[in-house]
């Protein structure tokens, strides 16, 4: 998908290769409030990551696409095995305009 894409493009700008991309993980979209607006979460796992690369990775992705970095999760590397590179997991999110989906209040059917 389209996300998918930019965050590979993302990381080979940073220096990160596709394999480091673990995990691409949108969750359920979630209505706020009463607006026409949802917050659609997104969790991108990475490792073999630099904390650079990880910071990096997120500046772009918020400046390019209106993601917002929620948290950044870092998991020391348990060798130097693997280049010294940490294990990090990025929670982004970013607003949905999906006014047709909208219930109103006191709208409800119960019949």
């Amino acid at each position: 998908d389209e996300f998918a894409r930019r965050t590979e493009a993302a990381a080979a700008e940073v220096g990160l290769p596709a394999e480091s991309i673990l995990r691409i993980a949108p969750s359920v979209p979630r209505r706020l409030g009463d607006s026409p607006y949802t917050r659609q979460k997104v969790q991108l796992i990475l490792r073999e990551a630099n904390l650079a690369q990880a910071l990096r990775l997120t500046q772009i992705l918020e400046n390019d696409s209106g993601l917002r970095s929620d948290t950044l999760r870092l998991a020391a590397p348990r060798s130097d095995a693997n280049g010294g590179g940490w294990q990090a997991e990025l929670g982004l999110s970013y607003l949905v305009y999906a006014p047709g989906s909208q219930t109103p209040r006191g709208t409800g059917r119960n019949r």
